[in-house]
């Protein structure tokens, strides 16, 4: 997907326009993966109103665009996004955008409790799933 850069599109909603376009998402479900009300997505797209902070964020922790982006046309459309093992969290929903941004909100010594109950209970998952294929075979 090609990443915008510098001055491009003269307005807010021309600019979320385009970014809802480069996702490969209509307003249906741009609306549902950001969580943000139909009706308001389509006031913003019509130049009805501008986004407000919250809806700003929410925007840019979902699909990880630049708010400076869509508010000035300066920079980035994208943000840099963290890939592992071939997982783009842009593609990810909400569910996981949100839990990334409560892991990010957390002291460091939450977190690293928090991946270490992730870690065991991925390996009991696992242990299962191996023992019941044994059973089944």
């Amino acid at each position: 997907m090609p990443v915008s850069r510098g001055k491009m599109h003269n307005s807010v909603h021309a600019r979320l326009k385009h970014l809802i376009v480069e996702l490969g998402l209509n307003i249906k479900e741009f609306s549902a993966k950001s969580q943000i009300p139909y009706r308001t997505i389509q006031d913003y797209l019509a130049g009805k109103i501008i986004p407000g902070g919250e809806n700003l964020q929410q925007i840019s922790t979902v699909f990880h665009a630049s708010i400076d982006w869509i508010l000035t046309g300066e920079g980035d459309m994208l943000l840099s996004v963290v890939q592992e093992e071939s997982v783009s969290y842009r593609d990810a929903d909400i569910t996981i955008s949100k839990i990334l941004q409560m892991l990010h909100d957390m002291d460091p010594d939450a977190r690293c409790d928090v991946l270490k109950y992730v870690e065991k209970e991925k390996l009991l998952a696992e242990l299962k799933q191996e023992r019941f294929k044994k059973e089944e075979g």
